[in-house]
């Protein structure tokens, strides 16, 4: 433990130019480590022919959430639902329909 309390404020500063190039040392060699990680996770992927970005996604993800019933919910992905179709109008034009949702977004 460093004891800070009879240091210049010449010296604290140098202390913390030291822990500030140390923090930056520290952080390129955990990048580093994570980017080797990531290749692995690759190699591995493709020899089990597997999309590598599929095991990340969070498939429980809710984007939508009926505000009169929060048991009805929607990840965004797939058809729209019927609760969400009944709640912007089944005659709402494809192409104004990611609009029209907008509403019942949490995310």
């Amino acid at each position: 433990m460093i004891d800070i309390d009879n240091k210049s404020f010449e010296e604290l500063h140098n202390i913390e130019l030291e822990i500030a190039n140390r923090k930056e040392l520290m952080r390129q060699s955990e990048i580093e480590e994570l980017n080797q990680l990531v290749e692995l996770v690759k190699a591995k992927a493709e020899i089990l022919n597997i999309n590598p970005a599929k095991l990340f996604r969070n498939k429980n993800k809710v984007m939508y959430v009926d505000p009169d019933n929060a048991n009805n919910t929607w990840g965004g992905n797939g058809p729209i639902p019927k609760w969400l179709m009944s709640k912007i109008g089944g005659d709402v034009p494809k192409d104004q329909r990611k609009e029209a949702i907008k509403p019942y977004m949490v995310v």
